[in-house]
């Protein structure tokens, strides 16, 4: 859920929302904690969050600090890898 407005002018084409068809999580879950995913503040002009999770809006999105389970899941799948990777 994109909350409106508390985002920097100019970052609008950050917040487009793309249709189900255009999108996809490979047939895993959605990934929250995607090192590729806007944290709750990202582009925030008041400090407030600018994009909460729908389902569970307690949820922090996003980080910076490594690449998720389901980040290194998701490359496996993209590019059909059958190597294990082993995050710690």
């Amino acid at each position: 859920m994109l909350k409106f407005p508390p985002f920097l002018s100019g970052q609008e084409m950050n917040f487009i929302r793309y249709s189900k068809d255009v999108i996809t999580t490979l047939d895993l879950q959605y990934d929250y904690e995607s090192v590729l995913h806007y944290g709750n503040n990202f582009f925030s002009k008041n400090g407030r969050p600018t994009i909460l999770a729908t389902m569970m809006p307690w949820v922090t999105l996003g980080q910076r600090n490594a690449m998720s389970k389901l980040d290194y899941a998701k490359i496996n799948v993209l590019y059909d890898c059958k190597c294990k990777i082993v995050v710690e």
